[in-house]
């Protein structure tokens, strides 16, 4: 006589990882930078941690983002006509320029409690590596994790069976 499938054995009770909360998936510890930084300590650290994004912090207040993209972005600016103060000193590994200068202000956010599939959606249409995940408080949005690609990818391949 055949066996009734269980639920364990049905593909489609496995759990929906996009319906996975953020803050399960999120990095609580990460590096972050303060505005007053400049940004050859930035490029320092992002080599030294190597991380394509750097957390802007001031008083546990998320000021900004910046990224691997923007100190490229700002470095090939150099040799174009008008190029701006901060690409010029870049281009002399970036004395004196300040994070403040070059980073994202008010970067996309997420919170915890949204699902995993809101963050691919957000980070998709924006196109955007990472998410800073934050909480709201009167001082503005209090940082408490990041959520990146990576860990995306590392909860997919955790919902397929194979682990991390």
């Amino acid at each position: 006589m055949p066996c009734k499938p269980t639920v364990e054995m049905m593909p489609s009770a496995r759990p929906d990882v996009g319906q996975a909360p953020v803050g399960a998936w999120m990095q609580r510890h990460f590096v972050y930078l303060a505005p007053t930084d400049t940004v050859a300590e930035a490029t320092e650290l992002m080599r030294f941690v190597r991380a394509r994004h750097l957390l802007v912090v001031q008083e546990g207040i998320l000021v900004g983002l910046l990224t691997y993209r923007d100190l490229l972005e700002a470095q090939s600016e150099a040799g174009a006509p008008r190029a701006s103060r901060v690409a010029v000193a870049l281009a002399g590994a970036g004395s004196g320029v300040t994070v403040a200068e070059l980073m994202v202000r008010a970067p996309a956010t997420i919170v915890a409690s949204a699902t995993l599939r809101e963050a691919a959606s957000r980070m998709l249409t924006l196109h955007l590596g990472c998410l800073p995940v934050v909480e709201p408080s009167p001082a503005g949005p209090r940082l408490i994790g990041i959520v990146t690609e990576a860990d995306l990818l590392r909860a997919a391949y955790a919902s397929a069976g194979r682990g991390v």
